[in-house]
């Protein structure tokens, strides 16, 4: 069956006009050179695929007039990153748009709504704008850090444990990421914080890395505990755990457990060992035998 003039592509002779009109609509780079062209045929893949032409568009209205302009030129258009796939998505006879080289500003963040919109060239990169964004919450705002040691320590690893907590996919999703400024700045208050104490370096960075570990292993377990429980409050034993629990103390095999818990199902327990303390009430009471464990080693003074 013969092709209609809607769906028969050009042929390659149309690429010189096609060329002239790109560099007459956008502001970004147009190459069709052979050389460029032959650097665009191949990705990460083992395919290789000539373009009819290579694109480095400047801005969304570049993007807009190069997809305009190949549409009358019934000329395909495929967007391109980093060149990664291993299946041959960003090679084929086509213009190509290379978005890596130009559009890779950083456009709307929002860490309350999990949203971004950036022009980024990689995955860590976008990991890394996350992470800065959430390190700008816990910075303390000037003015308000307390002056004393102790109190400064502890405020820094509260409001770290909140947003941590606020931002439950955050302790695990942003592991890796690469420090951004706001990360200094955090830093640097815990540091201060530190300043008229007479600990030599080693020392005080040892103590922070002791507190930071302490917060996040707390909001991990927070994270971990809300997402198994469906929300229920962090600590609470489903039924099944305390089935399983109480069967094992049977066995006799932990008699340690057993005569801490003294006999009483887990829920009486739980509340005699807690105290009906709440979650931050726990957290403070670890942190206070955390400082004051430090405070001890170091030669520090505690509050009055």
């Amino acid at each position: 069956m013969a092709e209609t003039p809607e769906t028969t592509m050009p042929e390659r002779g149309h690429s010189d006009d096609l060329e002239a009109e790109l560099r007459r609509a956008v502001g970004g780079e147009v190459r069709f050179d052979a050389y460029t062209r032959h650097m665009y045929a191949t990705d990460a893949s083992m395919y290789q695929i000539t373009p009819v032409g290579v694109v480095a568009p400047r801005d969304a209205d570049d993007v807009a007039a190069v997809v305009e302009t190949a549409r009358r030129f019934r000329t395909p258009v495929l967007p391109r990153g980093a060149g990664t796939s291993h299946c041959g998505q960003t090679v084929g006879e086509a213009v190509v748009l290379d978005f890596s080289r130009h559009m890779n500003r950083v456009l709307e963040i929002s860490p309350e709504e999990r949203r971004a919109r950036v022009h980024v060239r990689t995955k860590d990169e976008l990991v890394a704008l996350m992470d800065d964004a959430i390190m700008g919450e816990v910075l303390i705002p000037g003015g308000e850090v307390p002056t004393d040691w102790y109190e400064a320590l502890a405020a820094v690893a509260e409001r770290t444990r909140d947003v941590l907590i606020r931002h439950p996919w955050a302790p695990q999703s942003l592991q890796n990421a690469l420090p951004g400024p706001n990360a200094m700045r955090h830093f640097e208050q815990s540091l201060a914080a530190l300043a008229d104490t007479a600990l030599a370096a080693d020392a005080k960075f040892g103590l922070i890395a002791a507190v930071d570990d302490y917060v996040h292993g707390s909001a991990l377990r927070a994270a971990e505990s809300y997402a198994a429980a469906g929300d229920a409050p962090c600590g609470e034993w489903t039924g099944a755990a305390a089935r399983f629990a109480e069967a094992q103390l049977a066995t006799g095999a932990f008699p340690h457990t057993r005569d801490l818990l003294g006999g009483t199902d887990h829920r009486s327990a739980a509340q005699r060992l807690t105290g009906g303390a709440t979650e931050r009430e726990r957290f403070r009471d670890g942190l206070a035998m955390l400082l004051a464990g430090a405070a001890a080693r170091l030669g520090l003074r505690l509050p009055e």
